[in-house]
């Protein structure tokens, strides 16, 4: 992510850097208003060949996928309750799990297509935000770390398997 400083149109954008070469090439702008990548939640697609990202404008939250090559973000899914938390790629690189706020004291586990953007809550809720999710190679269990004044790490067994 970087400022008006390395962006040609947009006060915020995702850049690519090349370590070799050190060559810094812009893949995407976003608005002015905008956190892209806010807490670090970009994520590369299992064929390597998009990111997904969460970002922050005044009213909401969004879920953009970017090729790695550049142009302009898609809109996969957006959230007025600005929240939330966390951010994975399903292993078929078809979906992406999210946590998003439920309600004031609750945030459940969803998958969103990344094609059409069709949303399928799992019954899963938590009572706190989770900061990271991680899915095995196999897609039998996922991991999650809780954020909150004390932190917890849960695995779950067989939730992608009742998503398909």
């Amino acid at each position: 992510i970087a400022n008006a400083t390395r962006c040609s149109e947009a006060a915020n954008c995702l850049v690519k850097l090349d370590l070799e070469t050190q060559d810094v090439d812009e893949l995407a702008p976003f608005p002015n208003d905008s956190a892209p990548g806010q807490g670090g939640r970009i994520r590369v697609s299992p064929d390597g060949s998009s990111l997904a990202l969460i970002f922050r404008d005044r009213a909401r939250a969004h879920v953009m996928t970017v090729s790695t090559n550049g142009g302009k973000p898609r809109e996969v899914f957006s959230d007025l309750s600005a929240a939330i938390s966390a951010l994975a790629w399903t292993r078929d690189g078809r979906g992406l799990l999210l946590s998003r706020r439920q309600d004031a004291n609750r945030w459940q586990l969803i998958r969103v297509d990344v094609e059409t953007g069709a949303v399928q809550p799992t019954t899963t809720a938590f009572d706190r935000r989770l900061g990271n999710i991680d899915i095995a190679p196999d897609g039998s269990r996922i991991a999650m770390a809780t954020r909150a004044d004390i932190s917890e790490t849960k695995v779950l067994d067989n939730v992608l398997s009742a998503l398909k």
